[in-house]
């Protein structure tokens, strides 16, 4: 049971960003090229890591290097947005970023069959399996355990001024919801979302980490979806709120 420890918190200030995008067909319809893109070649250099599944098949994730510098984030974004883009289209596909496809019915499209992914399906049911979100995570190094457990208690506050701030999901299922962010109330609709309760130090968050592993309620430390987590594998804070 991997639990990452106090000793990957090493590094301060240091930037990763990882985005969730649509596979879209040349209508901007969701379709399932996620096998086309993540196994069919090497990914280009600017993503040296790759792409990943994500719950559904017309979904796909691509995640920046290790960005030292802050100050550089804004163009390692975009050039992993742009070489995403690029090698989808030689696939014929096309790419759209935003919190919810707003036309996309997620009872027509199919699932991916990655383990992790049933295992959520099978254990939570009906609100995983219409769970077609796409989310966009930043995490920043922290260089201590403890501090990042008091970043974390810190940052809950400004959390849905984030959401406010990024808010680009109205429609879903084709529909003017009404709200700024329907992916926030689709999302909030799983287990272990939302803003988490503050913890006292870096001890008491592994202690709940572990005791939700051993009891089952999650499969692994990755399944605490909170709006902000200190990420004791990466050794990082972070931030999931925004669309």
């Amino acid at each position: 049971m991997d639990l990452g420890s106090r000793d990957a918190f090493a590094r301060m200030g240091t930037l990763g960003i990882e985005e969730e995008f649509y596979i879209v067909d040349a209508e901007g319809r969701p379709t399932s090229g996620t096998d086309d893109l993540v196994y069919g070649r090497d990914p280009p250099p600017e993503i040296p890591e790759g792409f990943d599944h994500e719950l559904f098949t017309c979904t796909i994730e691509a995640q920046t290097p290790l960005i030292e510098d802050p100050n550089d984030a804004a163009d390692a974004l975009g050039e992993v947005r742009r070489a995403l883009v690029d090698h989808a289209a030689v696939d014929g596909y096309q790419i759209a970023a935003a919190g919810l496809h707003p036309t996309a019915k997620w009872r027509e499209l199919e699932h991916v069959k990655k383990p992790r992914y049933q295992a959520q399906l099978d254990r939570i049911q009906y609100p995983q399996h219409r769970n077609l979100t796409a989310g966009l995570h930043v995490h920043v190094g922290v260089d201590d355990a403890d501090k990042a457990v008091w970043v974390a208690n810190r940052l809950r506050w400004h959390c849905p001024v984030l959401l406010a701030l990024s808010a680009n999901s109205p429609y879903w299922n084709d529909f003017d919801t009404g709200l700024a962010s329907a992916r926030a109330k689709v999302f909030e609709n799983l287990p272990n979302t939302g803003i988490p309760s503050a913890f006292a130090d870096f001890e008491a968050f592994q202690r709940y980490e572990r005791r939700m592993v051993e009891t089952d309620s999650i499969a692994d430390r990755g399944e605490l979806w909170f709006d902000v987590r200190p990420h004791t594998g990466h050794g990082t804070v972070e931030v999931r709120a925004p669309d």
